[in-house]
C-alpha cells in the first residue's frame, strides 16, 4: 500500500510534545525522589540515627546508591542543586500554533469523493456470481491537518523541545473499507500535501488521491493506484516535479468491460511489480480490483 504523505513541520510538532509529556513526568518523579532523600536526612538530624538508618535500608532497594559515604552537609546541597537544575532546565515551552488560513480540496479533486454516504458499503461479485460485501470503518473519515508555512517559535533541548508553527488547515477524506471475511481490504483517500512549507509564498499545495487494495493472505499481495489532480501555489520546479514523480502511479481506461460490467474513464495502476490490480471511478469509488491468482471482483 502506498501511504499518504505528512507534513515534516507536522511530524515534528507531535514528536516534541509526545517528548514533552514524557520527560515532565519524569522530572516530577527525581523531584518527588529528590524530597524523600531530604525528608530522610532531616529526620537523621531529629531523631535517632538507629531510626534513620533503618529507613535507609528500605529506600536504597529502590536507590542503589550509599549516601552515608558522604558528609552529610554536602548531600543535602547536592540534593537542593539537582532540584534547581531540574527546575530552572525545563525551558519555557512556545505559545499555541497559529492558524493562518484555510484551503480546501479542489472542485476536480473532490470528484473523486464519492457521492452520497462516504461509509455505504460496497458490493462485489466474482464470475461465479458470489457477492463480498465491504464495511467502510467510519472512524476518521473525514479529518483536519495542519500543513506548516513557517516556524515561529524552537524553545529547548532535545528532552524538552518545543515548537510553535503558523500553519494552514487542510481537509482529507479516508475510506478503509473490509469485507465481511477479512479476506480483502480495500481505502481510498483524498487529501492535501505540501512541497516547500518554509514560508506561505514558497509553499505548493498538492491535491492527492490514492486508492488501493490488499489481500490478507499472508503473501503481501496488493496494489495501489495516485495521482495529483491539482496543483496550487508558486511556480512549479524541480521539486514539484520531483514530488509529483515519487507520488503518480497510474493510467486511465477509456472504456473496458470487466465480468459484463461496462466502464469509461478508468484510473489503474500501472507498476509491474504489484500484485493486484484496482479500478477507480470518478465519484463511485473503487469499481473493480484482480488478484495474480485470476480472482477478478466487480461492483454491483
Amino acid at each position: 500500500m502506498r501511504p499518504v504523505m505528512e507534513s515534516p513541520h507536522s511530524r515534528q510538532v507531535i514528536f516534541s510534545k509526545a517528548i514533552r509529556k514524557y520527560f515532565s513526568r519524569v522530572k516530577l518523579v527525581i523531584i518527588g525522589l529528590l524530597w524523600c532523600l531530604k525528608t530522610l536526612f532531616h529526620e537523621f538530624e531529629t531523631k535517632s540515627s538507629h531510626t534513620f538508618n533503618n529507613k535507609l535500608v528500605t529506600f536504597a532497594s529502590f536507590i542503589t546508591f550509599n549516601y552515608q559515604q558522604y558528609n552529610l552537609n554536602m548531600t543535602k546541597t547536592f540534593i537542593y542543586l539537582s532540584i534547581i537544575l531540574a527546575v530552572t532546565s525545563c525551558a519555557v515551552p512556545c505559545p499555541q500554533d497559529k492558524k493562518a488560513g484555510e484551503i480546501d480540496i479542489s472542485t476536480e479533486t473532490r470528484s473523486f469523493i464519492p457521492i452520497g454516504d462516504h461509509i455505504s458499503p460496497l458490493t462485489f461479485v466474482n464470475a461465479d456470481g458470489v457477492s463480498k460485501v465491504f464495511v467502510a470503518n467510519p472512524k476518521d473519515v473525514n479529518a483536519k491537518a495542519k500543513i506548516a508555512i513557517e516556524i515561529l517559535c524552537e524553545r529547548g533541548d532535545f528532552l524538552d523541545k518545543t515548537t510553535q508553527i503558523r500553519y494552514i488547515e487542510v481537509p482529507s477524506v479516508h475510506l478503509f473499507y473490509t469485507d465481511n471475511e477479512q479476506k480483502y481490504t480495500l481505502a481510498l483517500d483524498v487529501s492535501i500535501q505540501s512541497v516547500g512549507s518554509k514560508t506561505l509564498a514558497d509553499t505548493v499545495f498538492v491535491d492527492h488521491v490514492s486508492a488501493w487494495v490488499q489481500k490478507l493472505d499472508g503473501q503481501g499481495q496488493n496494489g495501489s493506484i495516485s495521482f495529483s489532480p491539482s496543483v496550487r501555489g508558486r511556480d512549479i520546479n524541480e521539486d514539484v516535479i520531483r514530488f509529483l514523480q515519487n507520488t503518480t502511479d497510474f493510467r486511465i481506461i477509456r472504456d473496458t468491460t470487466i465480468l459484463g460490467k461496462k466502464m469509461t474513464n478508468i484510473y489503474t495502476n500501472t507498476a509491474p511489480f504489484e500484485d493486484m490490480r484496482v479500478f477507480l471511478s470518478k465519484a463511485q469509488n473503487i469499481q473493480a480490483f484482480t488478484a495474480k491468482d485470476g480472482e477478478v471482483w466487480v461492483r454491483k
